[in-house]
């Protein structure tokens, strides 16, 4: 599978959700935060760019840096989108949770990379 499928097709899902008027901040029950699902949502997507990105030899501070420069791209572009939608409306405040959910999915990578360097499974996953 090409290294970038797997988080074009998150963002994706992510401008989807971007698309609904009313989304439903209520699941099973138990209320959802909007700051907490941005997090969530761009955690996942800053984990899957930060994997897109093994072996290409970079240091970590550069791989750092263009995985949270994709996590702002999109957290951006996702806001501005949403300025667009009857129900949304764009927010600051969601483009930071999108930011730092991207650099916790980065080190969350990297900790399984460590953890598959150490058990000899780097690059299996």
């Amino acid at each position: 599978m090409p290294r970038w499928l797997p988080p074009l097709i998150w963002a994706a899902i992510i401008i989807g959700a971007s698309s609904l008027e009313d989304l439903q901040t209520v699941v099973g029950g138990v209320e959802i935060r909007d700051k907490l699902a941005h997090f969530g949502e761009y955690f996942v997507f800053g984990w899957l760019v930060a994997r897109s990105f093994d072996g290409l030899g970079w240091g970590a501070r550069k791989h750092f840096l263009w995985t949270l420069a994709f996590g702002l791209l999109l957290g951006v572009v996702d806001e501005l989108y949403q300025g667009f939608v009857p129900g949304r409306e764009r927010s600051a405040l969601d483009v930071l949770a999108d930011v730092v959910g991207s650099a916790a999915g980065w080190y969350f990578s990297r900790e399984d990379q460590a953890v598959g360097d150490t058990h000899g499974t780097a690059g299996h996953s």
